[in-house]
Parts: C-alpha cells; sequence; structure tokens
C-alpha cells in the first residue's frame, strides 16, 4: 500500500511523465547507520533552504554523487524504515558548509518517504544527501530516481593519487628491467 501511495504522489509530482509508468530509471540502496554526521538543513517548501535546523545537529548522511544523461524534470524519492530527509546539492557538497550549493531539502513526502521533483541538467554533476531528521533516525534506505533519462551514480571507488601511479609506472619498469636483464643473462 505503501509503494502505490508513493507512486501517486510521484505521478502528480511529474504529471503526465511517461517515465513513471515504467518505473523508476534507477535504484540505489545504502545505510546511514554509524555514518559521518553534520548540521543539516532545514526544509525549505521547494526551495532552497536558507538556514540549519536545531533539531537536526549531529544527524548521520550519506552523500550520493550522480549525474543525468538527459536533462529534464526527475523526482528522487527516499524510502526507509526511519524518519529520513532528502537533500540534493549541485555541483559538490560539503558538509561543513550544508547550505553551500544546496538546492532542495525534504522531509515528509508520504508516511516515512522524502523526496522532490526537479529539474536536472547534463554536464552537471548532483549529491543526493540522505539523512535523518534528528540523531536517532539512521538504518537503510532507498533512494528511486524516476526521470526522462538515464541516471548515472559515480562510481564509489578510489582513484589513485598521482604519487601512487608514479609508483606503480615505475614499479612495471623495475619489473620489466629485471625480466629484460634475466633473458641476457640466460642467452
Amino acid at each position: 500500500m505503501k509503494n502505490f501511495h508513493l507512486i501517486a504522489l510521484a505521478t502528480i509530482a511529474l504529471a503526465g511523465t511517461p517515465a513513471l509508468a515504467a518505473g523508476p530509471n534507477l535504484t540505489f540502496r545504502g545505510d546511514t547507520s554509524g555514518a559521518p554526521i553534520f548540521h543539516r538543513p532545514q526544509e525549505n517548501g521547494s526551495n532552497a533552504p536558507l538556514m540549519l535546523d536545531d533539531f537536526g545537529n549531529g544527524v548521520a548522511y550519506q552523500a550520493i554523487k550522480f549525474t543525468v544523461l538527459t536533462s529534464g524534470e526527475y523526482a528522487i524519492i527516499m524510502s526507509s524504515g526511519f524518519d529520513n530527509m532528502l537533500g540534493l546539492y549541485s555541483v559538490s557538497f560539503n558538509p561543513g558548509s550544508p547550505l553551500l550549493n544546496a538546492i532542495v531539502y525534504n522531509d515528509t513526502y508520504s508516511g516515512n518517504d522524502s523526496g522532490f521533483a526537479t529539474q536536472l541538467n547534463t554536464d552537471t554533476s548532483y549529491f543526493a544527501v540522505a539523512t535523518g531528521y534528528g540523531t536517532l533516525d539512521q538504518g537503510s534506505y532507498t533512494l528511486s530516481f524516476y526521470g526522462p533519462g538515464e541516471v548515472v551514480i559515480a562510481s564509489t571507488g578510489a582513484v589513485p593519487e598521482p604519487a601512487t601511479w608514479a609508483m606503480l609506472i615505475a614499479g612495471f619498469g623495475l619489473v620489466g628491467a629485471t625480466l629484460r636483464q634475466r633473458r641476457t643473462a640466460i642467452a
């Protein structure tokens, strides 16, 4: 029944969008248990937040970096077993300055679900910030992305530092030189 209400609300938010009939473009699962904490912004309807929420001081969060391959209006919905909040940032997210680059925060979309519909553009990095209403609100959650195009989550794997690349290349060179010396010594 909860999923029915969720889809009905998303349909109202994106009236007439064919993507909703087909289901979400992407579903992402995460968990804020034991995650880093920050001082969460206060929701401000469909506008960017203007202040930090006193009740949201010290809440766990996860920031998910993503892009879209087609510009248009997207709905992002967070479902969980706790009272959650969902934020959206463009270009970058800094938990030390949580109002900077914030586009929207939403608390209650339906039941414990939060979400919003907003315009997203290609060639822009976005950060969906999954968090709780209060300090005890944390756990596993699901983000569902609905819209006109593909949503791509950035790789969570670490990218080697330039010094690491230099050491890798030097190591390969050393292995190659050693093998070359062995061939010369055998001949």
